[in-house]
C-alpha cells in the first residue's frame, strides 16, 4: 500500500465584504482540504481536476463544473491528479434582498432587455 502525506491548504482570500466573500483554492497534487462550510457556498471548477471520491476512487471533475453547498456541509478534497487541483468559492454571506417572485417581476417590467451578455443586441446598422 502506497502511503500519501496530505497537506492541508486554506483557499486564498480575493474579496469580501459584507455580502459575499470570493475565495481561490488551489491545491497542488497530493494538497487536501478539510472544511465546515459556514454559508451556502457555490464552487466553480477552473481548470480540469482530479479528486478523491466517497470511496477512495479517482473522480474527474470538468473545467467550469458548479457546485452549490449549503451552509453546514462537510467539505473534503484532496488532489489526487498530476496537475494543480483549482475552484473558485463564492460563500453567500446573507440571505438575498427580494424573493424570487419580486425579481421575476422586476424582470418582466424592464424598459430594455436584462440579457446583456448573454445576447447580441444591435440598436443600429
Amino acid at each position: 500500500m502506497k502511503f500519501i502525506a496530505c497537506i492541508m491548504v486554506l483557499p486564498k482570500l480575493l474579496f469580501e465584504n459584507d455580502r459575499v466573500r470570493v475565495s481561490d483554492l488551489r491545491l497542488s497534487p497530493g494538497d487536501s482540504i478539510q472544511t465546515t462550510l459556514s454559508f451556502p457556498t457555490v464552487r466553480w471548477q477552473v481548470d480540469e481536476g482530479w479528486h478523491q471520491g466517497p470511496n477512495g476512487q479517482r473522480v474527474q471533475v470538468n473545467d467550469k463544473n458548479v457546485v452549490f453547498d449549503e451552509a453546514g456541509a462537510a467539505c473534503f478534497i484532496e488532489n489526487v491528479g498530476d496537475d494543480l487541483y483549482r475552484q473558485v468559492w463564492f460563500e453567500i454571506k446573507k440571505e438575498p434582498m427580494r424573493t424570487e417572485e419580486e425579481v421575476q417581476k422586476l424582470l418582466q417590467s424592464a424598459i430594455y432587455s436584462t440579457d446583456v451578455g448573454t445576447t447580441l443586441l444591435l440598436e443600429n446598422r
